[in-house]
């Protein structure tokens, strides 16, 4: 989305429509990959930052998954972590352009929890 941006002159934030769309997108695959069996971890990554296709993605799909993953705590050592809007989004990890001299981006790492036996 920034890279349109930077292409587009004036292009600007997606429209509340298209960031519904998109995030409605993102979230339905990211809640289909979490049903994997086999699957341990998932990174979740987009090229945005808007709350909407990050946080509140990973958010719907924490819940949705009823506590089968946690987020894992995504490269530590970067300084500029998730927007606080649940527990642990500190766990994931944001560029932004201004910041970090990057087209922007954003990390989640979600880890199945172990399951005692």
């Amino acid at each position: 989305m920034l890279t349109r941006q930077l292409e587009e002159p004036g292009a600007g934030v997606p429209s509340k429509e298209r960031l519904r769309a998109l995030a409605a997108f993102q979230q339905r695959v990211l809640s289909h990959a979490l049903t994997f069996p086999a699957l341990q971890r998932l990174v979740y990554s987009t090229c945005s930052l808007c709350q909407e296709e990050n946080e509140d993605v990973v958010q719907a799909a924490l819940q949705q998954s009823s506590g089968a993953f946690r987020l894992a705590p995504a490269l530590p050592s970067w300084p500029h972590r998730g927007i606080s809007t649940f527990p642990d989004a500190g766990h994931c990890l944001r560029a932004s352009p201004e910041t970090t001299l990057t087209g922007g981006f954003f990390i989640a790492v979600f880890e199945r929890v172990e399951v005692p036996r």
